[in-house]
C-alpha cells in the first residue's frame, strides 16, 4: 500500500513537472513540444489518480498546468498565423519578406509558394 502511495506521489510530481516544461517550451520551441508535454502530463495526473474517485490537489494542479500549456500553444500559435498573415497584408512588409526570402533562397515570395502550389 504505501508503495503504491509513493509511485503515485512520483507520478502526481512528474505529470507536474512536465506541464511546467510544457508551458517553458511554449516559448522557446513553439508548436510541437508543448502539446507533447501537455498531453502526457495529462494523462500521467489521470493515472496518477488510481483507484481513487476524487483527484488531489497535487493531481488538479498537474491538469491545470498540462491544460495550460496546451491552450497557451493554441494561443500563441494562432497569434503568429495573425502576424504573418498581417505581414503579408503590407506592402511594405511583403516587400520585406520578399527581401528576405531573396537573400536566403533566392527566390521571390510567390516563386516559393507557386514552387509548393500554392496560390497567391
Amino acid at each position: 500500500m504505501e508503495k503504491e502511495l509513493i509511485h503515485r506521489e512520483r507520478l502526481e510530481t512528474f505529470a507536474y513537472r512536465l506541464g511546467v516544461a510544457g508551458i517553458l517550451s511554449t516559448f522557446l520551441i513553439p508548436v510541437f513540444l508543448p502539446f507533447a508535454l501537455g498531453s502526457v502530463s495529462i494523462i500521467l495526473a489521470v493515472l496518477s489518480r488510481g483507484s481513487d474517485k476524487k483527484y488531489s490537489k497535487k493531481v488538479k494542479k498537474a491538469l491545470a498546468v498540462g491544460i495550460a500549456a496546451i491552450v497557451l500553444n493554441v494561443l500563441y500559435i494562432i497569434y503568429a498565423a495573425g502576424t504573418v498573415a498581417a505581414l503579408l497584408a503590407d506592402p511594405t512588409g511583403r516587400q520585406q519578406v520578399n527581401g528576405l526570402l531573396y537573400r536566403m533562397y533566392g527566390m521571390t515570395l510567390e516563386e516559393f509558394l507557386g514552387q509548393y502550389g500554392i496560390p497567391q
